[in-house]
């Protein structure tokens, strides 16, 4: 939650009123997970499938794991090195044409709520994941 609020992935509308017409409400949540080496981890997740189709493949490809294994096969039989990278919280940099909002609920306290409108992508938005695959 700290990175969304420094990145400005949500811009706060002024007396909780909703946005203008055009902007559709979608739900937002929390999704914690455990991962294979034991690290908490959570991430704020948007309810993109209920936005718009943008009429195209939204999906981005992932490599399978048989294929990661196959090629590490490969470096290690020809004494290959791997360079590898991840770019942390990649979609909070991406700004979003997308006119989402969402209202957070009484789990936030004080924020119960306030409206939010999208201004960057974030993990669900189907416009980010369309700019990415």
């Amino acid at each position: 939650m700290n990175k969304i609020m420094e990145f400005q992935v949500f811009r706060k509308t002024p007396d909780r009123k909703l946005p203008s017409p055009g902007y559709k409400k979608i739900p937002c949540h929390m999704i914690y997970d455990v991962t294979f080496d034991g690290r908490r981890k959570a991430r704020f997740d948007a309810g993109g499938h209920l936005a718009d189709d943008p009429g195209e493949d939204v999906d981005a490809g992932v490599v399978a794991p048989e294929a990661v294994r196959l090629r590490m096969l490969a470096v290690v039989h020809d004494d290959l090195q791997v360079v590898a990278t991840d770019i942390g919280n990649a979609s909070l940099h991406a700004k979003t044409g997308e006119k989402l909002y969402t209202i957070l609920g009484e789990e936030y306290g004080e924020l119960s709520g306030v409206v939010l409108t999208s201004e960057k992508g974030l993990l669900g938005f189907k416009e980010f994941r369309c700019k990415i695959s």
